[in-house]
């Protein structure tokens, strides 16, 4: 991939935006990492630019996350690789489109934050708690808001399922910046609906936009309509409660790349989560950002701000945002253990994954691509819930069965 004078001039464009915006809670930053990325792109003029996935130079990173926009990934560091693939191929590293997403970001303004009515009994419109079966199958997938080839071949999968699952849940993020036409004709139209619905969650891309096709389009839109505008909701039934919940809106810093809950989502999991107590319910939580990295390391606050407010003792717990699918071994926060699933491999290309002492399993099959010979298998899981046994199935492009287990989850 080359640089052209035309992103010299989009890099400029940004940064003018910038500096007129004053009030930018993370301008001082962004404005530093687009300035370093203007001086290499300057530099790179016409020439490959040379970035690899291996190590990147401080002024090779800035211009990497310049031109992917923080693609949904943790930004890699220059003494870590990151897992994205790094390729001009779309939705790659290098794919300029990504620069969509500094512009949408800095031009939009976060639409009103939509709350349940805390005064309405659980289960009833308008509460937020949705009653469901109490033998339940769950279709996940995260990261799949791309409208390619695979997310496609996904969404046949999952509808092709037998038996059908009962809902169907993105986990988050349509591609570039979940823009009113991204999210209809990218997420929205393709995205295939469970038996008795589908959900979607909000992430880091819809709200470079400012949320406006998340909210404005996606929950509009009768496939969601048991969402009734929300952003966070709780299906419960005999033995379970599934929190679905929105990381992305309460975290505009750095451009909503690090998960946090509003005070609305954590009273709202404190009133819920005790009652789940108090019934001896399990409890999964569904998220677009991690809680925990592959290394084992936690992520705060999400991780602290849930784990605190439901107060349970085990937690199954599902995100998206790192591009690729792992099973962690289990992570015992606050007295609480974490059953942590990564489903963020549902369109954008990434590399096969390695195993580290943190995940018991991970993607490391290849796609078998032949454009990109170095893409890793892109997919979806299923979790179904029956009584008090949890049983996950992560399921390739291809359909393919890559990893199951089934457990007795305590109460």
């Amino acid at each position: 991939m080359k640089v052209s004078v035309n992103d010299i001039s989009k890099l400029d464009e940004a940064i003018r935006t910038l500096e007129a915006r004053t009030d930018q809670p993370d301008r001082a930053e962004t404005l530093s990492m687009l300035r370093a990325a203007r001086k290499q792109a300057e530099r790179a003029l016409g020439t490959p630019l040379g970035i690899t996935s291996a190590v990147l130079s401080s002024d090779e990173l800035a211009l990497s996350l310049a031109m992917s926009a923080m693609s949904g990934s943790a930004p890699p560091t220059p003494d870590a690789a990151s897992e994205q693939l790094v390729s001009p191929r779309q939705y790659a590293d290098l794919d300029p489109g990504w620069l969509q997403s500094f512009f949408h970001y800095l031009r939009s303004k976060r639409l009103p934050f939509p709350t349940h009515d805390a005064g309405v009994p659980a289960g009833q419109p308008g509460s937020g708690v949705i009653h469901v079966a109490n033998d339940i199958t769950l279709a996940l997938a995260g990261d799949w808001g791309t409208g390619n080839t695979s997310s496609r071949a996904i969404a046949r999968h999952i509808a092709s399922l037998a038996p059908r699952p009962n809902y169907t849940i993105h986990l988050g993020d349509v591609y570039y910046s979940g823009t009113l036409d991204e999210e209809q004709e990218r997420f929205v139209a393709l995205w295939p609906s469970g038996a008795d619905g589908a959900f979607a969650l909000n992430s880091n891309h819809e709200m470079y936009s400012g949320g406006v096709g998340y909210f404005h389009v996606a929950l509009e839109d009768p496939k969601f309509s048991l969402q009734r505008g929300l952003s966070y909701f709780a299906l419960e039934n005999a033995s379970w409660i599934v929190f679905g919940l929105d990381s992305a809106y309460g975290s505009d810093a750095c451009l909503y790349q690090k998960g946090e809950l509003n005070p609305v989502q954590i009273a709202f999991l404190a009133v819920h989560g005790e009652r789940a107590r108090a019934a001896h319910k399990r409890v999964v939580v569904l998220t677009h950002h991690q809680p925990i990295e592959f290394d084992g390391s936690l992520v705060t606050p999400l991780c602290d701000q849930i784990t605190s407010a439901v107060g349970v003792r085990e937690i199954y717990w599902y995100w998206g945002h790192i591009h690729g699918a792992a099973v962690l071994e289990p992570k015992v926060v606050q007295g609480v253990t974490i059953h942590g699933r990564c489903i963020g491999h549902g369109g954008v290309p990434y590399e096969p994954l390695h195993l580290t002492p943190a995940l018991t399993w991970a993607e490391d099959r290849l796609a078998g691509d032949p454009e990109e010979k170095r893409r890793a298998l892109n997919g979806f899981a299923v979790v179904q819930l029956e009584g008090a046994t949890i049983r996950e199935s992560f399921l390739g492009e291809d359909g393919q069965l890559r990893y199951t287990t089934a457990t007795a989850a305590a109460a």
